[in-house]
């Protein structure tokens, strides 16, 4: 402290003009010495008064500070801190009762949702979306026959006796294949409707596994049918066209693919042993058999249970020809008119290789 050292000062000051005064010889300078010495004490007793009323001057703003001032300052601090504390427990809560308002909100919408949802209908939201969207429609016309611009010709079909003998035999062949296509629809109807009935069965949640495949099932066996369906369609649309125009008049039941422009003369057809034009009510007698050709593919192919385009496609691949070549004797001696002709005689055995544009070719067996 300043008042502090200004009294040691004072005091070595003291001390110095004393044995100034011991070493003075005459009194003169005794004198003098003498008063530079009380002089000297005065100033040291006055810096010692000065240090000692600042000693208790700092011992009593020490004892004001650590007894009043320093535990206001605590208490200062505690009230704060005790502030802070009870806005920051009332933001607290505010921000709770703000959470617990909006979740009332959200639990009042989804109730809301839930009674909404409960109500809908698919019937009525259905109506609702064709009332919306109803608009006039009218279905496409039906194709009508186009003549070729370079022959006259008319709607009608031809019904001379060769393309008559073609559509008696695509009649049989199609009554065939839809005798054939019955049971696999009825057979296929009752998948279906089994099917139908489990998945109607089934409650709607959000897993997978049963309902997924059974899904699958449903909609393969409904793809299927469709295809049956529409070859039935196909069939019968073929044969009532076909009986519009032919009538009643259906020819033999052994339908075959000869045609009177496969030979050059009139001759007798060696399957019906009957003249070229075949007339209706005779009768076909033996001869080849064609379980061999399509007709077997057809009955191998029901057995594997057939695809369904298998019963209009059959038709085609019947007419293409066969793999395996059936062997037949000729009936008639026939001298060939050009180099693409076979000539053969009476006995002799050929073998009917392929149809070509719906007639057998002949070759030597």
């Amino acid at each position: 402290m300043h008042t502090s050292s200004q009294y040691d000062a004072d005091c070595e000051e003291v001390e110095g003009l004393r044995q100034k005064q011991t070493r003075a010889q005459d009194e003169k300078h005794k004198g003098r010495a003498a008063k530079q010495v009380e002089q000297q004490n005065n100033d040291m007793f006055n810096s010692k008064n000065t240090y000692l009323i600042s000693t208790a001057i700092a011992n009593q703003v020490k004892d004001k500070y650590f007894t009043i001032v320093m535990p206001n300052v605590q208490n200062e601090f505690q009230r704060l801190q005790t502030r802070l504390v009870e806005r920051l427990i009332k933001i607290l809560l505010h921000g709770q009762s703000l959470q617990l308002n909006h979740l009332d909100e959200l639990k009042k919408r989804i109730d809301s949702v839930d009674v909404k949802l409960s109500q809908v209908r698919p019937s009525q939201d259905q109506a609702l979306f064709i009332d919306h969207n109803i608009r006039p429609f009218n279905a496409p016309g039906h194709w009508k026959f186009e003549p070729c611009a370079s022959h006259y010709d008319t709607d009608a079909m031809s019904i001379e006796p060769a393309p008559k003998v073609f559509l008696q035999n695509k009649l049989v062949r199609s009554r065939t294949s839809l005798q054939e296509l019955g049971p696999l629809i009825l057979s296929k109807q009752t998948d279906l409707d089994q099917l139908s009935r489990r998945l109607q069965g089934l409650v709607v949640d959000h897993s997978t596994g049963e309902i997924d495949d059974l899904t699958d099932s449903y909609l393969e066996a409904q793809h299927q049918l469709a295809y049956y369906s529409n070859s039935q369609c196909i069939l019968d649309a073929e044969i009532r066209t076909i009986i519009s125009a032919i009538g009643d008049d259906e020819g033999v039941r052994a339908p075959h693919a000869f045609k009177s422009s496969t030979f050059s003369i009139p001759t007798q057809c060696g399957y019906c042993e009957v003249p070229a034009d075949c007339p209706e009510g005779v009768p076909s007698g033996p001869s080849i058999s064609r379980s061999t050709t399509a007709t077997s593919r057809l009955s191998t192919a029901a057995a594997i249970t057939p695809s369904p385009s298998s019963f209009v496609l059959a038709q085609a691949s019947e007419e293409e020809g066969s793999e395996s070549y059936p062997q037949v004797p000729i009936l008639f001696d026939f001298t060939p008119s050009s180099e693409f002709e076979l000539g053969v005689h009476g006995g002799f055995k050929v073998l009917l290789s392929k149809i070509l544009h719906g007639a057998y070719e002949l070759q030597r067996a």
